[in-house]
Parts: structure tokens; C-alpha cells; sequence
């Protein structure tokens, strides 16, 4: 889903601009996901 936002938000009305930063930024943050899913156990369980 994140590397298809810029698509996403284009499709239910957003300006360009915004959707393409947007997208740029959801992409860019895609590593981050790895973070979480280490992170959020970690913090439940310890």
C-alpha cells in the first residue's frame, strides 16, 4: 500500500503536489517497518 499512495491519493481526489510528497515520503519510510516489527514485541513482552 505504500508504494502505491501517490496513486491512492490521486484517485480519491488529492491535489498532485501533495500526492506526490506524500507517496515520497510513505515510500521513504518503508524500512521503518522492519523497525516496528522488532520494536513492538520487544516493548509487549519485555
Amino acid at each position: 500500500m505504500y508504494i502505491f499512495a501517490t496513486s491512492l491519493l490521486l484517485l480519491i481526489g488529492q491535489p498532485a503536489s501533495i500526492s506526490r510528497a506524500a507517496g515520497t515520503f510513505a515510500t521513504l519510510m518503508l524500512p521503518q517497518l522492519f523497525a516496528y516489527a522488532l520494536n513492538y514485541p520487544m516493548t509487549k513482552f519485555l
